[in-house]
C-alpha cells in the first residue's frame, strides 16, 4: 500500500486524474439523481397511460362484438333508471348518440302505456300508426293473437308467441332474428314502467366491430387522451385516431416499424400502448412524455457544466499545483472550504439518494399494509351480511312463532294476514306465502286467498284483499303450493299418487329448469335460514319455515318469504355503512349499485368512483387507485363480494393517515440525516477552529514580524503543530530582536558614505542580502593630508557576522599606531580574529587595506584573502587589477601579511569590491566574472564617486534582470581628481578631456 501510494504521489497525472475524479465525483452523483428523478417523472406518466388504456381495453373485452355491446347499453343501462320520473327523454341520451354514430343502422321507437309516441329515430320506416297497435302486443301476449299478421310484418315472418316467451322471459335480453327473407332488421325490446322500447339494428351493423371505435372515441374525449385503432392486415390504410385528431408521424412510423405489435413501447417524444382485440384489430394509445430523450441527456449535462464551470478554477489549481508545479495564490480558507464542500457534498448527495429511495420504498410499503388493512375491512362485509341475515332470520323466526299460536284450530282469514303484515312490515319483504299442509287456503301480502282443483291444475275460487293495488302473482303461488304441499307430505308422511307426482315434477322443471327434488332438497336444507332462492327468480333470497301445531311430528304449514336482492343489500349496506365509517384510520365506505344511475351524478368525483366500482373484482387486493373527493386524495380499492348480486363496495383510505405514517416512519431518517448535515457542519467548524484560527493567529503574528511590531506577538495557540510552529515563530522574533540590534550596531559602524580629502573623493556603500550582512567598509582620516579606506567580508551572514566587523571595527580604533602600516594592521586584526575563534564562534574575515596621500598621491595598500582591486586609469580606458596574494584573517595560525606601495595619478580611481558582484547570477544561471565586471567599471566610469557607483550597480541590475540578489555586495571607491577639473560638483568627461 505504502509502495502504491509512493507510486501515485511521484506520478503527477494519475494524481491529477484523482483529483479530479474526486471534484467531479458529486457532479456525477447529482447527474444520476436528477436522471432518476427525470425517468421517475416519465415512468409516472407511462403508469398512468397504462392504467387508462388497461381501463378501455377492460371495457373492450367486456364486449365481444357490437350486438353484445347494443344489448348491454339499450337495456342494462337504463333498467330501473329512477331519473327518469325527473327528466322524461334523458335515457334517450345514448340512443341519440348511437344514431348519430350509426344513423343508417339503427332505429329507435318508444311508447307509454297510452300508446303515444314518445321517441321515433328519423330512418325508421313504419307509421306511428302502426308503432302503437303492434309494439304493446309484444309484451301482452293475449292480444298477440289478435295482431299477429302486422306482428310479422313489422318484426318478421317467423315471430311467434313461443319465441318471444322463450327469449325475452327464458334466456334474457338478446336481439331477435324474425325475418328469414332480410326484409326486416332483427330487434330488442324492453320496457320501464310505462314505457315501452322496441330498438332495430341492422345485421351489418352487428357482425361489424364499430362498437370498438365507438367506445374508443368515447373513452378518448373523456379522458383528453389519443385512442386509435389499425387492422395489422393493412396498416396503412386502417389506421387512424378515434378522436379526429392529427396521428403523430413518429407514432405511426414506430407501428409501421416495430415488429412486437403486442408490446408496449416508446419513441423519443412518446408513449405508446397497444392491444390485440382479435379479427386483426389493434386498439392503441399514445401520450407525449414529460422528458423526451434529448431532455433526458440535455438537462444532466447542462447541470455538470455548470458544476464543472463552477468548479474550474479548483481543477486549474489542481492543475497548475500538481502537473505544471506552479502554485497560484489562493486563500487557505478557500482551499479549506472547496475541500469540505467536496468531501461534504458527496456524503450528503449519497445519503440523500439513499433516503429518497428508502422513502419510496417505504411509501409502497405503507400502501401495501393500508391495502391490506382494506382487503380486510372489505372481506369482513361478507362476515357482516351473513351476521345480518341470521339476524333477521331469527328475528322473523320468532314473530312467525308468537303469530302462529293463535292459527290453532280454524282456518286462515284475512285478519290473519292483515296481522302478519303488521308483524312483518319492518322487514321489506318482496312477498311472503303461508301455506297450509292440508287445507286449500293461504295467505300472502295482498291478503287470504282458496283455490280448488287438483295440486297441478288450481282455479282461485275466493280472495279477500287486503291491498287492491297489490296484485298477486297467481302462477308463483302455483310453484310455491306444490313445493309446499310436497315438502308437508314427504315429513308428514303422506303419500301422493304417483300420476300427481309426476304431474308436479314435469311441472317444476319446465318452470325451474331444475328438477323437483333439487328444489325440495334446497328448501329443507335451508330451513330457517335466508339463503339464496336458485329457483324461479334467481335475484332473490328465501327463507322457509314449517310451523307445527298440533303435534311437532307434524307440519301443518311452510311459510316461505322472498327478498329481492337489491333489497337486502341496501337495507345492510345502510345499517353497515355507519358502523364501517367508525375506524380508526378514518377510513370510508360506499357502495354502489352498478345498475343505479342514480349514483351517478354530473361530477368527476363520482363519474371515477363509478368507474372503479365497474372495475371490482372478489380479491379486494387486486386493484386500486387514488382520487381525490373534495380537494382530499384517497385510495380508493374495490371489492365485489360474491354474496351481493348488486352491490359493490369501496373503501377510501385517507392518504393523510399514510402521509403521517409516512412522516412517522421517516421521521427518524430525516433525524439522521439533519443529524449528519449538523455533525458535517460541526466537523466544519472544527476543523476550521482547529486549523484556520490558529493560522490566521500565525498570519498575523508574521504579519506584525514583518512589520516589526514585536510587542503585539503575545497570542496563545493550542498545544500541538500550530503550538511548535508558535515556539519557532517565538524564537524566530527573538532572533529578529537580535538582528535588529545586530542591524543597528553594523549601522553605526559604516561611516558615511562621501569622504573627501584635498584631490581626492571617497564613496562607500554595502548592499546586504539579510538583515545584517558580512559586509564591512570605512573610511577616516588619519592626518590631515592622509587616510584610510579598509573593506571587510565576514564569512556568512547575521550576527556573528556582525559581531566580528564589531571586534574588527573596535581593533581599528585601538590600534592607531599601525595606521600608516598595512601590513602591520592587517597582522594585527589577524591575531584579534584567532583569538576569538572558538568551537562555536569559527568565524574568518577576508580584509584590504590602503592608506593614501591625499597630496601626492602615494598609497600603501594590503590585502588579507580579499578581492583583488583595480585602478581604473586614463578616465575609464584602462583596468589595472592589483593582484597581491594573502591569508585570509583568522584561517591559519601563521599568516605573513606584505604592503603594495601605488601611486594615483589624477583622474584614477581606485575600486574595492566584494565577491558579492563577481559571483552575481543571471536567469540563465551564468556567473558575471572577473572580465564582465572589468567591462563594466570601464563603461561606468565617472570622476564622481557616487555617480561612478549608481552607474555600476544600474549595470549589475541590468544584468541579474529582476532576480534577488544572491550575496552581500559592496563598492568603495576612491578617486582622483584632474587637474583640469576645479570642482567636483557636475564633473562630466568633457570637464577631464
Amino acid at each position: 500500500m505504502n509502495f502504491l501510494n509512493k507510486s501515485i504521489l511521484k506520478n503527477k497525472v494519475v494524481l491529477f486524474s484523482v483529483g479530479l475524479f474526486l471534484i467531479m465525483l458529486p457532479s456525477l452523483i447529482l447527474v444520476v439523481v436528477v436522471n432518476r428523478f427525470l425517468n421517475h417523472e416519465n415512468e409516472m406518466l407511462q403508469q398512468g397511460l397504462s392504467d387508462k388504456f388497461r381501463e378501455l381495453t377492460r371495457e373492450l373485452k367486456k364486449y365481444e362484438n357490437t350486438e353484445l355491446f347494443l344489448l348491454k347499453n339499450l337495456t342494462n343501462q337504463y333498467y330501473s333508471n329512477p331519473k327518469f320520473a325527473e327528466s322524461e327523454f334523458e335515457y334517450l341520451a345514448f340512443c341519440k348518440e348511437i344514431h348519430n354514430c350509426w344513423k343508417d343502422d339503427f332505429q329507435v321507437a318508444v311508447i307509454d302505456d297510452k300508446n303515444n309516441i314518445v321517441y321515433v329515430t328519423d330512418n325508421i320506416k313504419f307509421n306511428n300508426q302502426t308503432l302503437k297497435e303492434v309494439i304493446p302486443c309484444l309484451f301482452d301476449f293475449e292480444h298477440f293473437e289478435n295482431n299477429k299478421i302486422k306482428l310479422k310484418s313489422v318484426f318478421g315472418n317467423q315471430i311467434t308467441k313461443v319465441n318471444l316467451k322463450n327469449d325475452l322471459q327464458k334466456n334474457g335480453y338478446k336481439f331477435i332474428y324474425a325475418d328469414n327473407t332480410g326484409k326486416t332488421n332483427p330487434f330488442i325490446m324492453f320496457h320501464y314502467g310505462k314505457l315501452r322500447f322496441c330498438v332495430w339494428a341492422s345485421n351489418r351493423l352487428l357482425e361489424s366491430d364499430k362498437h370498438i371505435e365507438f367506445i374508443c372515441k368515447k373513452f378518448a374525449n373523456t379522458n383528453k387522451i389519443n385512442v386509435g385503432i389499425y387492422s395489422i392486415n393493412d396498416i396503412s390504410n386502417t389506421i387512424h385516431l378515434c378522436n379526429n385528431g392529427e396521428l403523430e408521424i413518429e407514432v405511426k412510423n414506430k407501428i409501421f416499424s416495430d415488429i412486437d405489435q403486442t408490446a408496449n413501447a416508446k419513441t423519443s417524444d412518446y408513449w405508446l400502448c397497444r392491444q390485440y382485440l382479435g379479427q386483426n384489430v389493434f386498439v392503441f394509445t399514445y401520450q407525449q412524455r414529460k422528458f423526451s430523450d434529448v431532455c433526458l441527456w440535455l438537462i444532466p449535462l447542462i447541470l455538470f457544466i455548470l458544476y464543472a464551470f463552477v468548479f474550474g478554477s479548483v481543477v486549474r489549481y489542481f492543475y497548475n499545483k500538481i502537473v505544471l508545479g506552479v502554485s497560484s495564490r489562493i486563500s487557505i480558507k478557500i482551499k479549506f472550504a472547496v475541500i469540505m464542500v467536496l468531501v461534504s457534498s458527496i456524503s450528503l448527495i449519497s445519503f440523500y439518494f439513499v433516503c429518497k429511495e428508502y422513502e419510496n420504498h417505504k411509501m409502497n410499503n405503507i400502501i401495501v399494509e393500508a391495502k391490506a388493512y382494506m382487503a380486510d375491512k372489505m372481506l369482513e362485509i361478507d362476515g357482516r351480511y351473513e351476521a345480518y341475515l341470521s339476524e333477521i332470520a331469527t328475528k322473523v323466526d320468532s314473530k312467525i312463532d308468537i303469530w302462529s299460536k293463535s292459527l290453532s284450530g280454524r282456518e286462515l282469514c284475512i285478519e290473519d294476514a292483515r296481522i302478519l303484515n303488521s308483524e312483518l312490515n319492518e322487514f321489506d319483504m318482496n312477498r311472503y306465502y303461508l301455506i297450509a299442509s292440508q287445507s286449500a287456503c293461504w295467505i300472502e301480502n295482498s291478503g287470504c286467498y282458496k283455490y280448488s282443483g287438483s295440486l297441478d291444475d288450481i282455479t282461485m275460487i275466493a280472495s279477500e284483499v287486503i291491498n287492491a293495488s297489490d296484485v298477486i302473482d297467481f302462477n308463483q303461488f302455483k310453484f310455491i303450493n306444490l313445493i309446499a304441499k310436497r315438502i308437508c307430505a314427504d315429513i308428514n308422511e303422506v303419500e301422493l299418487s304417483e300420476n300427481i307426482m309426476q304431474k308436479m315434477d314435469i311441472l317444476v322443471e319446465t318452470v325451474s329448469k331444475s328438477g323437483f327434488v333439487d328444489i325440495v332438497y334446497n328448501v329443507l336444507n335451508n330451513l330457517e335460514r335466508i339463503k339464496p332462492w336458485e329457483f324461479g327468480n334467481k335475484n332473490s333470497m328465501g327463507f322457509f319455515k314449517l310451523i307445527k301445531l298440533y303435534d311437532q311430528l307434524q307440519s301443518d304449514y311452510l311459510f316461505s318469504c322472498f327478498w329481492y336482492n337489491s333489497s337486502l343489500e341496501r337495507q345492510f349496506a345502510k345499517k353497515f355503512m355507519p358502523l364501517a365509517n367508525r375506524n380508526r384510520h378514518n377510513m370510508k365506505f360506499i357502495y354502489y349499485n352498478l345498475h343505479d344511475e342514480q349514483q351517478i351524478e354530473n361530477s368527476n368525483e363520482n363519474i371515477q368512483l363509478h368507474k372503479i366500482a365497474s372495475k371490482a373484482s372478489i380479491n379486494a387486493d387486486d386493484n386500486y387507485d387514488i382520487l381525490t373527493i373534495d380537494k382530499t386524495p384517497y385510495l380508493v380499492t374495490s371489492y365485489k363480494s360474491p354474496l351481493f348480486k348488486h352491490l359493490v363496495f369501496l373503501a377510501l383510505y385517507p392518504m393523510s393517515e399514510i402521509e403521517i405514517q409516512f412522516k412517522n416512519q421517516t421521521l427518524l431518517l430525516w433525524i439522521l440525516l439533519s443529524l449528519s448535515i449538523i455533525l458535517v457542519l460541526f466537523s466544519i467548524g472544527l476543523l476550521s477552529n482547529c486549523f484556520l484560527v490558529p493560522l490566521k493567529k500565525l498570519e498575523n503574528k508574521a504579519i506584525s514580524i514583518e512589520n516589526k511590531k514585536y510587542d503585539s506577538l503575545s497570542i496563545s495557540v493550542s498545544n500541538d503543530e500550530f503550538g511548535m510552529l508558535n515556539k519557532v515563530f517565538d524564537d524566530a522574533v527573538e532572533k529578529m530582536k537580535e538582528l535588529e540590534l545586530a542591524q543597528l550596531v553594523q549601522e553605526t559602524m559604516f561611516p558615511d558614505s562621501n569622504f573627501e580629502q584635498q584631490e581626492f573623493k571617497v564613496f562607500g556603500k554595502s548592499q546586504v542580502m539579510t538583515v545584517v550582512g558580512g559586509d564591512y567598509f570605512d573610511i577616516f582620516p588619519v592626518k590631515d593630508n592622509s587616510f584610510v579606506a579598509l573593506m571587510g567580508d565576514v564569512a556568512g551572514h547575521g550576527v556573528g557576522a556582525s559581531v566580528l566587523m564589531s571586534m574588527a571595527k573596535s581593533a581599528m580604533l585601538i590600534g592607531k599606531d599601525k595606521y600608516e602600516s598595512p601590513a602591520a594592521m592587517l597582522n594585527y586584526l589577524h591575531k584579534m580574529v584567532l583569538a576569538t575563534k572558538t568551537d562555536k564562534q569559527r568565524k574568518i574575515m577576508t580584509f584590504q587595506y590602503i592608506y593614501v596621500n591625499s597630496m601626492d598621491g602615494n598609497a600603501l595598500y594590503g590585502n588579507a584573502g580579499g578581492c583583488a582591486p583595480c585602478i581604473v586609469r586614463n578616465m575609464g580606458k584602462d583596468v589595472e587589477e592589483l593582484k597581491m596574494p594573502g591569508a585570509v584573517l583568522g584561517a591559519f595560525k601563521k599568516a605573513v601579511y606584505k604592503e603594495l606601495p601605488l601611486q594615483l595619478n589624477h583622474g584614477d580611481a581606485l575600486i574595492f569590491y566584494s565577491d558579492g558582484i563577481v559571483e552575481a547570477k543571471n536567469s540563465k544561471d551564468e556567473m558575471l566574472g572577473y572580465d564582465a565586471l572589468f567591462d563594466i567599471f570601464k563603461q561606468a566610469y565617472h570622476a564622481d564617486p557616487e555617480k561612478y557607483y549608481e552607474n555600476i550597480y544600474a549595470k549589475y541590475l541590468e544584468y541579474i534582470k529582476g532576480l534577488e540578489p544572491q550575496d552581500d555586495m559592496t563598492i568603495v571607491i576612491i578617486t582622483r581628481r584632474s587637474k583640469k577639473a576645479k570642482l567636483w560638483d557636475n564633473v562630466t568627461l568633457q570637464d577631464l578631456a
